[in-house]
């Protein structure tokens, strides 16, 4: 069996502060066991915990310079709000 960790051997394992490892485990992020009053943590929590905190970027949306498509669709967007305007200046004047 490993030896638990503080709380404090976590956070500098982590990188972060104690702080910050006492909200993720008053936060359910991360499981604690105490011992007479003493906080410590399992190196398989803790190992669990880091495995669930691993994330990997996706585009949820397309590239801006992917292709002109973007842009010929705010294009013909704007040629018709323009001919509606010149359209409705035009019926004014009349």
């Amino acid at each position: 069996m490993a030896p638990l960790l503080t709380i404090a051997q976590l956070a500098a394992t982590l990188g972060v502060s104690p702080r910050t490892v006492s909200r993720e485990i008053s936060d359910g992020a991360l499981t604690a066991v105490r011992v007479r009053g003493a906080v410590r943590i399992d190196p398989a929590d803790a190992q669990a915990y880091i495995s669930r905190q691993k994330t990997r970027r996706e585009r949820s949306w397309p590239s801006t310079n992917a292709g002109p498509a973007g842009i010929t669709d705010f294009r013909s967007a704007g040629k018709k709000s323009r001919e509606l305007l010149e359209l409705l200046v035009a019926k004014r004047t009349r």
